[in-house]
């Protein structure tokens, strides 16, 4: 539990419980890129970045563009939800754009609704044609980098570890976020590419005053958790 809030939930004699502790990757301002790119990615990695940058382009320009407000912020919105429905979301009808209800919620949270927005969108182009976008959700100065999609048509490019090669260095080298936590599951990729970690996980809260005994809840949200795990292991062996 944050340490911000330990001494409160204590001194409101509320019992708690963790559930799936883990490390998140975050992202700060310790070094250059260049130092970055040497000391938290693996010299493989690096090697594999530069070759598939250069494939990319051997067959046209390639170039990165971010934006955080008005038409442009809208219209990387747009290609985010074109990117995602066109790969395998999009097969499986769990893409953004698959439904008119789900399609609105991600324009109005992402993009600039009544005028405000706090979103930041970071796209790779190749040739003028958006094929890779990430979406950052700003609170603060904390960035969380929730959404990413990246056209398939260029999956052996590796196009999505370039747009976060190109988020890294606009990160490390301007001033619009004093971090960036990635908002991922445990064993993400990105853990890898960055160069910290803040643990979080599920708090169960129980106060003095709840009817049943605290033991009973926490048998209860396990056995949750386990049935889900179970639904989705037999989900993603039907899949297969």
């Amino acid at each position: 539990v944050n340490m911000l809030f330990a001494p409160l939930i204590a001194e409101a004699n509320f019992k708690v419980r963790v559930f799936d502790a883990f490390d998140r990757a975050i992202l700060s301002h310790r070094d250059t890129f260049e130092e970055h790119m040497t000391t938290h990615v693996s010299r493989k990695r690096r090697k594999e970045l530069r070759r598939n940058r250069k494939r990319l382009q051997e067959t046209g320009a390639l170039s990165f563009v971010a934006c955080s407000d008005g038409p442009a912020l809208d219209h990387a919105v747009q290609e985010f939800l074109r990117i995602e429905a066109s790969g395998w979301k999009g097969t499986r009808g769990t893409a953004l754009d698959c439904s008119d209800a789900t399609r609105n919620f991600a324009k109005q949270a992402f993009g600039t609704h009544k005028g405000n927005a706090m979103t930041r969108a970071d796209m790779l182009l190749l040739d003028g044609k958006t094929i890779a976008v990430n979406l950052s959700l700003l609170t603060g100065r904390t960035a969380f980098t929730i959404k990413c999609a990246f056209d398939e048509t260029y999956r052996s490019q590796s196009a999505g570890l370039l747009l976060e090669e190109d988020m890294i260095r606009a990160f490390l080298e301007g001033d619009w976020a004093n971090r960036l936590d990635s908002a991922t599951a445990p064993g993400h990729l990105i853990q890898s590419l960055w160069n910290g970690s803040t643990k979080v996980g599920d708090v169960l809260l129980m106060g003095p005053q709840a009817p049943l005994p605290f033991g009973l809840y926490e048998m209860l949200e396990a056995g949750r958790r386990w049935a889900r795990s179970k639904a989705k292991s037999m989900l993603a062996s039907v899949r297969r």
